[in-house]
């Protein structure tokens, strides 16, 4: 396991600050590996918390009852009131894990956009779970899925600093969102970035909240082609999370 500590702010301006957590990839049971494989492994993946003085937000919450189990004793760990659980998107390695986390973190609320929560339910479904989801992690996937509730409007609040769900349309499946952080210049991007900005040139994503007023993220090019929620070296412990560079005009956690 890795984590990356990002501390923008002291508790005197009392800006939020953000770490990510990195787990490592496992092992996925496939019935069509290549010629020569012996074992294969899904993606590791990551998980941000954004926090401020008192309070915290998780984006995203893993898959298996180990992993959850893991990323509970490092949410904990931080010794922030955990307040919120958002999920990026619907496929079920981003929140399998959050019934698990509730257990420690009963007080939190599990949220994502209703077009992501339509997602979930397709694959909590009897027939994805049993085909893909327990077929390729067999005894692994939790007993109690627990499906976000839907977020009314577009902003989660973190001791007064908007947390902006920004809809970004079809990535690596429907209906995919990043929570933009605007106070400290943080999107947390979940699986888009590879799948939709690596090749833009910088880029800015605007849309419209409940009084109709835009919402702007500016994401640049040197940024984006570094990241990806899920690492192709199935034993990477390198944080994938986040990077400033001269000339970038945000810093983007992939968790």
């Amino acid at each position: 396991m890795s984590t990356y500590t990002h501390e923008t702010n002291t508790t005197r301006n009392a800006l939020p600050n953000w770490d990510v957590f990195v787990t490592p990839g496992i092992p996925i049971v496939t019935p069509d590996k290549p010629p020569g494989v012996r074992e294969t492994y899904f993606q590791a993946m990551a998980s941000t918390l954004i926090y401020g003085v008192r309070d915290a937000v998780l984006v995203d919450a893993f898959m298996t009852v180990k992993q959850a189990n893991t990323l509970a004793d490092w949410v904990a760990a931080r010794g922030k009131n955990l307040t919120t659980i958002y999920i990026t998107h619907g496929h079920g390695d981003h929140w399998f894990g959050a019934g698990t986390l509730f257990e420690r973190f009963p007080n939190a609320r599990l949220v994502a956009t209703p077009n992501v929560v339509k997602v979930m339910r397709q694959q909590a479904s009897q027939d994805f779970l049993e085909k893909i989801w327990k077929a390729g992690f067999p005894g692994q996937i939790p007993d109690n899925l627990v499906i976000a509730e839907e977020l009314k409007g577009s902003v989660i609040d973190l001791e007064g600093h908007e947390l902006l769900a920004v809809e970004l349309g079809h990535t690596d499946t429907d209906y995919t969102t990043c929570l933009n952080v605007p106070s400290i210049g943080l999107v947390v991007a979940g699986d888009a970035p590879t799948m939709t900005f690596t090749s833009t040139s910088p880029n800015q994503m605007r849309r419209r909240d409940e009084s109709g007023s835009r919402r702007s993220t500016r994401l640049s090019r040197a940024t984006h082609a570094q990241l990806s929620h899920h690492i192709s070296d199935p034993k990477t412990t390198t944080i994938p999370g986040s990077s400033r560079r001269r000339g970038s005009t945000s810093e983007i956690s992939t968790g």
